[in-house]
């Protein structure tokens, strides 16, 4: 599941056949198989596909405002693993899934580096989050899903500071912002919402549905279809709900 590929100014054709190849891969493997040693083949994939997607963009983020970017993940990384494993993982899942997608919509060069880095940093604001509020099966009090919602924009004034580009923080800020108008913590709608973080918000469903969670077991591939076709025109773009889909069919 290699990711070690060069981005020249004219290497954006390689670059989505390559983000499309690799997205392939991912969706085959992010459906959880049975048996130990499906199990553990799957969570070496995903180890693996983690290091590389790491190594890739620490080689190509002189593009994207040069160490502060690589800094940033890896300060990211190291937090969060001490905080809550599980995040980070899901992390570097929706950065492989982003991309795929992100290629799929012709994103391409900066615009879809930009989009995987964002993807791999979106849920930092978690680290100040209560981390029994995250894995908590139990509903929410109003004031502890506040505190939850806040992750995205407090993921955004944690990447400014250290001098992340401004276009990878405010990707992370709308991630949770919804077609319809009903996320957060704008409520922005439509169009309204970058197109990246439209795809990273189906990006982090898709793999949130898939993962097995204190509060829900993971549904099979084809459950993540209908339910993002369910909710095509409401919390997804319609085009980015496609595009997702069409990896699977």
């Amino acid at each position: 599941m290699a990711l070690g590929v060069r981005i020249h100014p004219n290497g954006s054709t390689k670059l989505l056949a390559k983000a499309e190849s690799l997205t392939r891969r991912v969706g085959a493997v992010f459906v959880r198989p049975a048996g130990s040693g499906q199990e553990q083949r799957y969570q070496a994939l995903r180890r693996r596909a983690s290091r590389e997607l790491l190594d890739w963009l620490g080689d190509h983020d002189p593009l994207l405002g040069g160490g502060l970017v690589t800094q940033a993940i890896h300060e990211a990384a190291r937090s969060l693993a001490g905080f809550d494993e599980e995040t980070n993982g899901h992390q570097k899942r929706t950065a492989e899934l982003s991309g795929g997608i992100g290629a799929r919509l012709l994103l391409e060069g900066p615009r879809l580096r930009t989009l995987v880095t964002a993807a791999l940093l979106h849920d930092v604001g978690k680290l100040f989050v209560p981390k029994g509020l995250l894995i908590r099966p139990g509903p929410l009090t109003a004031e502890e899903r506040k505190l939850v919602r806040d992750h995205s924009s407090k993921g955004e004034i944690w990447l400014r500071q250290r001098g992340v580009p401004g276009e990878v923080a405010a990707i992370v800020r709308w991630h949770h912002e919804r077609w319809d108008g009903s996320g957060y913590p704008d409520r922005l709608s439509g169009e309204q919402i970058p197109l990246e973080s439209r795809i990273l918000a189906v990006a982090d469903a898709v793999d949130a549905m898939v993962s097995l969670r204190p509060y829900h077991p993971g549904r099979t591939l084809a459950e993540v279809r209908r339910i993002l076709r369910e909710e095509s025109g409401g919390a997804f773009d319609p085009a980015v709900v496609e595009a997702a889909v069409s990896f699977w069919e």
